[in-house]
């Protein structure tokens, strides 16, 4: 589920023109905060590079679903919510 959720974000992310390197940029406040490991970071950091425009413009149109769904908006928030805790420590 959390994979899923970040994959929801990246697209958000993305749908807001942020580029991969910003996006790269949150995998690593991400890390940080202990919401992913340094493997699922690299992981993840190795298919963002690898990503197609094409693919990327996929992404964009799940996360634009994901993001109509309650459930899927309120553990987004969870997410974020718990983002914000962090910084604050």
């Amino acid at each position: 589920m959390k994979w899923l959720i970040s994959i929801a974000l990246m697209g958000s992310f993305y749908a807001h023109g942020q580029s991969k390197e910003e996006v790269s940029s949150m995998l690593d406040q991400m890390e940080k905060m202990g919401t992913f490991s340094p493997e699922q970071v690299r992981a993840a950091k190795a298919k963002l590079n690898n990503l197609s425009d094409e693919d990327l413009n996929k992404i964009k149109v799940k996360a634009g679903s994901a993001a109509q769904d309650p459930k899927m908006r309120e553990e987004a928030s969870k997410i974020i919510e718990q983002m914000k805790n962090s910084k604050d420590q």
